[in-house]
């Protein structure tokens, strides 16, 4: 194993663009998107040399950009803008992926494991969520951990394979009716199961990660194509394992083709990203480092600097310091559209 700084990236991404649920939506795409509107913002993506670009489409229990029988689409106002064109028989995420592969570009649906913005949602009006949360307060977790941030919305538990199975079923809807390279499961929030059970209940989560993998092989086979998996987790292994996210296994079973740690939303240009670097450059089946950077260095630069992201110059630092860590790309969180594109 190299020292740091003495690493060179492998394989062919180097850009990874991820596009959270809402914030095109708000802040980039007209108020109604035509097809043509979201083609050309797939263009600017690709003129911007991204090589890989990340939509996520399931939130809170709904899908989002694309609609169908068997789930819900989200509700939340800013999500209406695309009714026309589903209405229409047009899928978003169709028209996404296929001008993305148009352009060169990898498509990669991401799915939001548990989700902190319920209480938004809430108070728009429209409910913390699909049904399948709502309706199901027997698979919720109700020994959470102090803290306000714990209390504003509601978390599934992984412990119940009910939820577990609901997972893997939209993963499944997706890869069978779209187009995807591959998926990317997002675990942006700090719990998935009962306050102190995460590292006794990790293998369960496991059980779930190598069950979106054998989906995922077994569509390899029936394609002839090669989707990836890879998981978005938060910026240090015992900070995973402390919310039972066994990432080190899952990497060395070689469930994942590539793993994304960062913060929820902001940069820390010195986060230890070279203990991921150990362990997936150790193992015959590449897994590739595609750290985040997200549009903040903390939550009072935000605040104090009326939500101003990164400089490029910061960008440029913070990615020398990846590469020096071992990454092999990086991952860019899409809060950047908003800030003069």
């Amino acid at each position: 194993m190299g020292s740091l700084g003495s690493y060179y990236p492998r394989g062919n991404q180097r850009i990874i663009y991820i596009s959270d649920p809402s914030s095109s939506l708000r802040s980039y795409l007209p108020e109604r998107p035509r097809e043509e509107d979201l083609r050309n913002w797939v263009d600017d993506l690709a003129d911007a040399q991204v090589d890989t670009f990340i939509q996520e489409v399931y939130t809170q229990g709904w899908t989002t950009y694309w609609r169908c029988e068997r789930f819900e689409y989200d509700q939340r106002p800013q999500h209406q803008c695309l009714l026309p064109l589903l209405d229409a028989g047009i899928q978003p995420l169709s028209v996404l992926i296929d001008q993305s592969h148009k352009r060169g570009m990898k498509f990669i649906a991401g799915l939001r494991i548990n989700d902190d913005h319920g209480h938004i949602s809430l108070e728009q009006g429209v409910g913390a969520g699909s049904t399948f949360l709502t309706n199901n307060p027997q698979w919720k977790i109700n020994d959470l951990p102090s803290g306000e941030a714990y209390q504003l919305s509601s978390f599934l538990d992984f412990t119940f394979s009910e939820v577990r199975d609901y997972i893997i079923s939209i993963a499944e809807e997706l890869v069978r009716n779209f187009d995807v390279d591959g998926l990317e499961l997002c675990f942006r929030d700090r719990i998935y199961f009962p306050a102190g059970k995460s590292r006794d209940r990790e293998s369960l989560m496991t059980d779930m990660v190598k069950k979106v993998h054998e989906m995922l092989y077994n569509e390899n086979q029936a394609k002839g194509v090669k989707l990836k998996l890879g998981a978005r987790v938060f910026q240090t292994i015992n900070d995973c394992r402390d919310m039972g996210l066994d990432v080190t296994t899952w990497i060395t079973k070689g469930y994942l083709d590539y793993v994304s740690p960062s913060d929820q939303m902001n940069t820390d240009i010195n986060a230890p990203y070279d203990e991921f670097t150990t362990i997936t450059r150790a193992q015959d089946k590449p897994c590739y480092l595609y750290p985040a950077i997200l549009p903040w260095m903390s939550n009072r630069s935000e605040r104090r600097l009326n939500r101003k992201p990164l400089t490029i110059e910061q960008m440029r630092a913070v990615t020398q310091n990846y590469y020096g860590a071992g990454a092999d790309g990086i991952s860019i969180y899409n809060h950047f559209v908003s800030n003069d594109w």
